[in-house]
């Protein structure tokens, strides 16, 4: 089986991560052009100040597309994993019949479109070591969710 769900999730993560550079690179020009005008008035110091902080908060955005994008390189070429463990792609049933698709990684980020959760997770947690077609079972605020795995990619 390959990891061609993997290769997906990275040709996406690739895509974002070269338009938050764009981005960063505008904001931390539009930044520095404010800074220029900021010099003699207390409205302008403050939109500097706005500007400079929102340069940092794309900044670290950027930086986090670019870990998690070399956290799914580093196993892109390796085996297919016989049980669950970071980094896989896994798809669940769940005993109410609801189908899910999950990758399982080391600290996920919101990625519109793919569900990523971390094995520290509740339902990380329940389904590290696990094998196709064996149970899973999590509790989450009192109310206990239970499925098996279906494949692991």
């Amino acid at each position: 089986m390959s990891r061609q769900k993997l290769l997906e999730l990275l040709q996406s993560l690739q895509k974002k991560a070269l338009k938050a550079g764009e981005f960063a690179a505008k904001t931390k020009e539009s930044a520095n052009e404010v800074a220029k005008s900021a010099a003699g008035s207390w409205s302008a110091a403050g939109d500097r100040e706005h500007s400079r902080a929102q340069a940092v908060i794309v900044e670290e955005n950027l930086n986090e597309l670019k870990r998690i994008n070399k956290e799914i390189e580093t196993f892109i070429g390796k085996p297919v994993p016989e049980k669950i463990e970071p980094v896989c792609f896994m798809t669940l049933i769940y005993d109410n019949g609801e189908e899910k698709e999950f990758y399982l990684v080391h600290d996920p980020i919101h990625l519109s479109g793919f569900n990523l959760i971390s094995p520290k997770s509740p339902l990380g947690q329940s389904l590290m070591g696990k094998r196709i077609n064996e149970k899973f079972e999590y509790e989450l605020e009192g109310q206990k969710t239970s499925g098996r795995v279906t494949k692991i990619a």
